[in-house]
């Protein structure tokens, strides 16, 4: 009798499994990841601020405040560095990080040169995506305060598990409340740890004023 062998799909696969399971290809604009966007760039006082979605090759710019951009090659995307980074990111002069300073961010029109971003990850654990600020003037790592960011982070990530959900309701506080309860419950997978120009996506929560 023939034998059907199977390997395990690896964590790459699984990844874009997670980013498939949330039709994320699709770059229609939608109204509630905008605001985040919009909101994003007015608290940082940034040119531009991204809310996006990464698959195997490119990067999916789901909502945009200060650029006309909806597809970027994951190849020269400063967010692909999220997906394996220890949490959030912080890059105070992209010019002087060997690992962009050749990429169209710097090189191109709008020359970046300040970027913060923190991963959006699917309910599962698989990074996904990402928020991020970008600014044309470079900017003390040690003065960005995270804490925003990672808030904006849950906010996006409830967005997306009440749009799997199929509700065509309006995301309450309270159901925004419970999605951070189940992400927080024992077992589910948060990478963990600092490291020079990173922080953990959960190494900060932000404060009520």
């Amino acid at each position: 009798m023939a034998h059907r062998w199977t390997t395990a799909k690896s964590a790459e696969e699984q990844r874009s499994d997670a980013f498939h399971r949330y039709s994320l290809s699709d770059q229609s604009p939608e109204r509630s990841f905008d605001l985040l966007a919009e909101g994003l760039a007015k608290l940082y006082r940034t040119s531009f601020a991204l809310v996006t979605f990464m698959d195997a090759t490119h990067q999916h710019v789901k909502a945009a405040s200060g650029l006309e951009v909806r597809s970027i090659p994951l190849a020269s995307s400063v967010c692909q560095y999220l997906l394996t980074s220890e949490g959030a990111m912080i890059i105070g002069d992209i010019t002087q990080d060997e690992r962009v300073t050749n990429q169209t961010v710097v090189t191109g029109l709008h020359r970046l040169r300040f970027y913060a971003g923190a991963p959006i990850q699917s309910a599962d654990g698989f990074r996904i995506g990402s928020v991020c600020v970008l600014d044309t003037l470079p900017r003390e790592p040690e003065t960005v305060d995270l804490s925003y960011l990672l808030h904006f982070v849950h906010l996006a990530e409830a967005l997306l598990e009440h749009r799997q959900g199929g509700s065509l309701g309006a995301l309450t506080f309270q159901s925004y409340q419970r999605q951070l309860t189940e992400k927080a419950k024992p077992g589910m997978h948060r990478p963990s740890g600092e490291s020079a120009g990173h922080e953990s996506a959960d190494s900060r929560q932000p404060q009520r004023e």
